[in-house]
């Protein structure tokens, strides 16, 4: 018997991941809230792979970026506080992980995912039917 899998969300991301499960073997369901795939946050996005470039979200500046953000309606960062401990207990530990140190660890972590999906992409695209997915491989230069 198959393994049963649910995977909320079809953009590229739900997307990829119900694919990758149904090569593993496993049964998946994909549930969608809206009519069409990809038409929400994976439409709006470039389409752009940049796999080397990592921003962990925990970093130094961010806890004041988020006072800000709090106290706008359109904000990137949407949050009820409630008298909840676990609630609190998250946002101390996100708090303390806003460190330089912290975030280089995970930038490292993230890095590593980052060049993981790329082979594993390129695996799919040389190993399998695909479709045209309007596939090209530019380069990207970001100077500082």
């Amino acid at each position: 018997m198959k393994q049963q899998v649910t995977v909320v969300g079809g953009g590229v991301v739900g997307l990829a991941t119900a694919y990758a499960l149904v090569r593993e073997g496993r049964s998946v369901d994909l549930i969608e809230a809206r009519d069409s795939l990809a038409s929400a946050t994976s439409f709006a996005n470039g389409g752009q792979l940049s796999y080397r470039y990592v921003a962990p979200l925990a970093d130094a500046g961010v806890p004041w970026q988020a006072l800000g953000w709090l106290l706008q309606g359109e904000s990137p960062l949407r949050l009820r506080l409630r008298m909840d401990p676990a609630q609190w207990r998250w946002l101390l530990a996100f708090t303390l992980a806003c460190r330089r140190s912290v975030n280089r660890r995970n930038a490292g972590h993230l890095l590593e995912l980052a060049l993981y999906s790329q082979a594993v992409l390129a695996q799919w695209r040389e190993h399998q039917n695909l479709g045209d997915f309007a596939w090209r491989r530019n380069g990207k230069l970001v100077a500082f």
